[in-house]
């Protein structure tokens, strides 16, 4: 009975229909599952382009640009000619000339036109010429002396001499001496005779009476002014340049200014 009944079951119309829109029930929520499915990777997909756009247009925004390079080194200029005139100001104020000269001296390889540094640079040169200062008196027959002050090599002095002594012969003569084609034997080829001349000794050398010119560098003529940028550092020696054995009678007052040290008075 019940077998029979299950078959007729199955067989109608109303089971067939309604077991065919359970059917095109499952086949629509596969479809739609499917669709969202496929949506889905759509949706991903965009995401992870518009997510690798996003990183490399970051990449690229961070490579500098030769304008803002440019830009960058401008102010590093900047700040760097500004530390060194506050450093220049505070070394002034310290009472270091030569250390503040040294950072004027910086900022004009940077900026070589700078008018203002120029003229405060200028203006410290000129207060070492006028604070330091060393005087002594050469003997005109006394050979090589020691001016009692070291020179550094290129930083400038300027030396005066002012006076009058005689050779025997009882010609007077000026710090300028004979003129320089009248040379008599002993005394330096190219300098005036009788001329004041100067030359740069070994450290330790304090002169020391008559002494062969070729132990010493090329000395070089000051006559009454001269301002020199010494090539070599050491002792400063003066001589005048008169003839080997002379007897002159007389001394010549010098002053030496400028990047000296004082080792004697």
């Amino acid at each position: 009975m019940s077998r029979s009944f299950a078959k007729s079951l199955c067989t109608s119309p109303e089971f067939q229909s309604t077991t065919a829109i359970l059917q095109d029930h499952r086949l629509l929520r596969n479809r739609i599952q499917q669709s969202w499915l496929g949506f889905s990777l759509a949706l991903f997909s965009l995401l992870a382009l518009a997510s690798f756009a996003q990183a490399q247009g970051s990449r690229r925004g961070s490579v500098p640009t030769t304008k803002s390079l440019d830009v960058a080194a401008e102010k590093a200029e900047t700040d760097y000619l500004s530390s060194l005139a506050d450093l220049a100001g505070k070394y002034e104020e310290a009472g270091d000339v030569q250390k503040a000269s040294e950072m004027l001296k910086g900022i004009l390889k940077l900026k070589p036109d700078a008018e203002v540094v120029k003229s405060k640079l200028k203006k410290f040169e000129e207060m070492v010429f006028k604070d330091n200062v060393h005087t002594l008196d050469v003997d005109a027959g006394g050979g090589w002396i020691s001016a009692g002050v070291l020179v550094s090599k290129d930083k400038p002095i300027r030396i005066e001499a002012e006076g009058a002594y005689k050779f025997v012969t009882s010609d007077v003569l000026s710090p300028n001496g004979y003129p320089a084609d009248d040379l008599i034997r002993g005394v330096v080829d190219g300098i005036p005779t009788g001329g004041l001349m100067a030359a740069i000794g070994k450290s330790g050398d304090t002169g020391g009476g008559r002494r062969e010119n070729k132990d010493l560098p090329k000395p070089m003529f000051i006559g009454t002014h001269k301002e020199i940028v010494p090539k070599e550092s050491g002792p400063l020696l003066f001589r005048m340049n008169v003839p080997g054995g002379s007897k002159c009678t007389g001394k010549i007052k010098v002053k030496i200014t400028g990047n000296i040290v004082v080792t004697s008075r």
